[in-house]
């Protein structure tokens, strides 16, 4: 009689004597979890992953992502991640459930949601580096009236989190909710990081970071965002700290301080290089790139319908779509080592990729150096009884 394996306890054949009943047990296989997506169908354990030669454990499926977090959430805090593909936690998630107006959620009747547990918490804050690699983490779930939520909840101050994207998840909490990270401390990192799933919660909501303690660059939000107070389409409060060249393109909402990239910048904060084309609306203190500054905001832009004023330049969704703003963004220059692109002609906004932004000061035009077909126009100079005439030919 055969017995199988489980994933706790190792299977065996019992072999017994027809004759007499005598027995006895062999052929002992050894226990093992059956994995789908990372996690065991048998105990719902989580699948480890593989440690590579240069300190980072490398997660490739949902099941491991959650093991990295129990492992961080359990003291192991200053470990490291790549991702090594796109992981789906809770498939096609938004249609799984019902957003109210307010940022709240139900999941809806018969479906079944699997939770985040973010990683790092007040009392194992994270210190590792989690290296997204360019991949999109997707159906993330975590719905509690609890504080420091995000795929990351809490970034300790020699922490990094870079090169990732969130998406199709929902993440609603009470304060420092964001997309990416709920909390940043002074000293850490968030680089090249996106959010497109909603985020919802009380006090330093932002589509990206919560609070923002540290220095974020190049960081985007198209998700929705809605808050109380502190509420920001990148961050919903940058604390004595830097936020460089993000945008966002989502719906912001809330009550007070609530701002179309930031809705606090507190003294020491500088906001610069950044811009916002979406919605923003709140009852007092809401700005089209920043609900309230106490900092410093420069070179930054809002969409002129965004529904906000406040800090900031505001251009026309013409202007945007022109080259205009990745031109100014960039610095005024097309040399050098440049964050915004934009392919004119295409690109409604600028982004972090595509083509460098030029301008002609005889034509006043924004084009794309390297991408653009020469249409000339002919000026002809007569001769005179001196000197030769000649036509000169000008790119319009």
């Amino acid at each position: 009689v055969v017995t199988d394996p489980t994933c706790t306890e190792p299977g065996y054949t019992t072999y017994t004597c027809s004759v007499c009943g005598d027995s006895y047990v062999a052929d002992e296989t050894s226990a093992e979890h059956s994995y789908e997506n990372g996690f065991c169908t048998g105990c719902g354990g989580y699948e480890a992953p593989e440690l590579n030669a240069d300190g980072f454990y490398e997660i490739g499926n949902a099941g491991q992502l959650y093991w990295f977090a129990a492992q961080v959430n359990n003291g192991a805090n200053n470990i490291n991640a790549i991702l090594t593909a796109d992981i789906v936690d809770n498939e096609n998630l938004m249609e799984k459930i019902t957003i109210a107006e307010d940022g709240t959620a139900t999941v809806n009747e018969g479906e079944t949601i699997r939770e985040w547990a973010p990683i790092g918490g007040s009392m194992y804050p994270y210190s590792g580096t989690f290296d997204g690699n360019g991949k999109t983490v997707t159906g993330l779930y975590r719905n509690v009236s609890a504080n420091f939520v995000g795929l990351i909840g809490y970034l300790e101050g020699s922490g990094k989190v870079q090169n990732v994207t969130v998406a199709d998840s929902y993440f609603c909490g009470n304060n420092c909710v964001g997309g990416v990270v709920g909390y940043s401390c002074a000293g850490s990192t968030v680089s090249n990081c996106h959010n497109t799933g909603s985020v919802s919660g009380s006090y330093d909501v932002g589509g990206v970071v919560g609070h923002n303690g540290g220095s974020m660059t190049e960081c985007c939000n198209a998700g929705t965002v809605s808050g109380s107070n502190y509420v920001g389409g990148v961050a919903g409060w940058n604390d004595e700290s830097t936020l460089s060249n993000c945008y966002n393109t989502g719906t912001v909402s809330g009550s007070y301080y609530v701002g179309g990239v930031v809705g606090f910048c507190y003294d020491g904060g500088t906001v610069s290089n950044c811009y916002n084309t979406g919605s923003v609306s709140g009852m007092v203190y809401n700005g089209g790139v920043v609900g309230v500054n106490s900092g410093t905001v420069t070179n930054c832009f809002y969409l002129d319908t965004c529904g906000a004023e406040g800090e900031g330049t505001a251009k026309t969704e013409a202007q945007f779509a022109s080259g205009e703003v990745a031109w100014l963004l960039n610095g005024s220059t097309d040399e050098g080592e440049l964050v915004w692109k934009q392919n004119i002609g295409t690109d409604a906004i600028p982004g972090f990729e595509g083509e460098i932004v030029s301008y002609s000061s005889k034509t006043g035009a924004y084009y794309n150096k390297g991408n653009h077909e020469h249409q000339y126009e002919a000026v002809v100079t007569d001769p005179t009884c001196t000197e030769p005439g000649y036509t000169t030919y000008t790119c319009s």
